[in-house]
């Protein structure tokens, strides 16, 4: 019985040996297989930001690109700008003054009215320096002598008529302006006289009378005008 104890107690002691290195080899497989979750866990999160990484590529590049385009754009904008504003300098100070607008627009006469100030005053001296004779047309007769001594003394070569009307009385005004008119070849007609309708009406709604109390019908008296 002894001796059947102490194999009994090499048996128990042998399997316990065994199931303790079992159970440790277990263990450290277990261990091992957390350690390697914790990579793939990393690895995932490596893939993850190798992603986002490569989205912002995409962006980096799209915004490289957008910024190339609007960059040429904006060069492209400036050099359109810069040639035309050279083409008006040059238009404006070297071909404009030294233009025969008689020949131009075939016609010697241009037609300014409200002459006397401002815009038409300026309109007829340039006209003048360009070589038009001119038809200067205005309500105050003092201030038309005025203004045609003026541009008889800047331009001596050319010749100025001036005609007293007040556009306001109407169709008839235009009687005295043809009278002026015969044998003249008008080429350019320069409508700065015109009054406002009060209240302000839609076109359609205007009637014939104060379209010729406005003086808007001087173009249609004076478009084909020839002598």
């Amino acid at each position: 019985m002894s001796y059947v104890g102490v194999v009994e107690w090499v048996m128990m002691s042998y399997v316990g040996v065994v199931e303790w290195v079992v159970m440790s080899y277990v263990g450290v497989v277990e261990w091992v297989m957390s350690y390697v979750g914790v990579v793939e866990w990393v690895m995932s999160y490596v893939g993850v930001v190798e992603w986002v990484m490569s989205y912002v590529g995409v962006v980096e590049g799209s915004v490289y690109w957008v910024g190339l385009v609007t960059v040429a754009w904006w060069l492209v904008y400036v050099m359109c700008e810069l040639v035309a504003g050279l083409r008006k300098f040059v238009y404006a100070r070297l071909v404009s003054p030294h233009q025969d607008l008689a020949r131009k627009y075939g016609g010697k006469w241009a037609v300014v009215t409200g002459c006397t100030d401002g815009l038409g005053k300026e309109f007829a001296r340039q006209l003048a320096k360009r070589g038009c004779n001119l038809l200067l047309i205005s309500r105050t007769l003092q201030k038309l002598h005025n203004v045609q001594r003026q541009i008889e003394s800047e331009c001596p070569d050319i010749e100025t008529e001036v005609i007293q009307v007040d556009f306001t009385h109407g169709r008839e005004v235009y009687t005295n302006i043809t009278s002026h008119l015969q044998g003249k070849h008008i080429a350019i007609l320069v409508n700065n006289v015109g009054l406002n309708i009060y209240p302000p009406k839609k076109f359609p709604a205007v009637s014939e009378e104060e379209i010729w109390d406005l003086g808007g019908d001087t173009q249609n008296h004076l478009r084909h005008h020839k002598p």
